[in-house]
C-alpha cells in the first residue's frame, strides 16, 4: 500500500502537477498515464479435457490517442499449445471467451477472440484481441477461456460452458448481476 501511494506521490509531484501547471495535460490523459502502470491479473479457467491447453494469459488496459479524445482499451493476449492427437492433427483456428471484471467483482465486459492460424500438433501459438471500453471502469482482471477448436482434418471441439459459468459464481457475488453476466456469456458464444 505505501509503495503505491509513494508511486502515486512521485507520480503527482514530478508529471502531473508541472504539466497541469502548464495546461499541457487533460485530466483523463493523467488518469489514463496513471492507470497504465499496475499490470491486471489474468485467470485461464482450466480445461483439462481440451486438445489446446492455454498457457498463458494478460490483460491490460490501455488508452490510446484518437482525435478529440482518448478511447480506454482492454488488450487481451492469449498463449496456447495445440496437444491435440494425431487424428486430430493440425489445429486451424481457435476461440477464447474473455470475462472481464471492475475491482468490485462486477462484469465490466465480454467479448471472445478468434485465431486463425494453423498450429501444427505439440506447437504452441498466440493471439492479441483489443477491445473498446467506454464504461468508465477500470478493468482488475479477467477469466480467460477456450470456448471452441477447429483442426485440419475438420473435427470442431466445443467446450461446456458450465465450467465457465461456475467459475463467475464464485466471483461475482450478487445473484442478478451473475445470471445477467452468465445471460450475457451465452449470448456472446451462441453469436460467435
Amino acid at each position: 500500500m505505501s509503495r503505491v501511494l509513494g508511486t502515486l506521490a512521485i507520480l503527482l509531484t514530478l508529471v502531473i502537477a508541472p504539466a497541469a501547471a502548464q495546461n499541457t495535460w487533460t485530466l483523463d490523459s493523467a488518469l489514463a498515464y496513471f492507470h497504465s502502470f499496475p499490470e491486471e491479473q489474468c485467470v485461464v479457467v482450466r480445461q483439462p479435457e481440451a486438445p489446446v491447453a492455454l498457457h498463458g494469459c494478460r490483460a491490460k488496459f490501455d488508452a490510446v490517442d484518437e482525435p478529440g479524445e482518448l478511447v480506454p482499451q482492454i488488450v487481451h493476449y492469449v498463449e496456447y499449445f495445440n496437444h491435440a492427437s494425431p487424428d486430430e492433427g493440425d489445429l486451424f483456428s481457435v476461440e477464447f471467451l474473455f470475462v472481464d471484471f471492475t475491482a468490485f467483482n462486477e462484469v465490466l465486459d465480454v467479448g471472445t477472440g478468434t485465431d486463425v492460424e494453423r498450429v501444427r500438433r505439440a506447437l504452441r501459438g498466440s493471439g492479441e484481441w483489443v477491445t473498446d471500453q467506454r464504461t468508465g471502469h477500470r478493468l482488475f482482471a479477467t477469466l480467460c477461456f477456450l470456448t471452441r477448436a477447429r483442426f485440419a482434418s475438420g473435427l470442431i471441439w466445443e467446450a461446456d460452458l458450465e465450467r465457465l459459468v461456475e467459475a463467475v459464481r464464485r466471483i461475482v457475488r450478487d445473484p442478478v448481476a451473475v445470471e445477467k453476466a452468465i445471460e450475457e456469456l451465452r449470448e456472446t458464444a451462441r453469436q460467435s
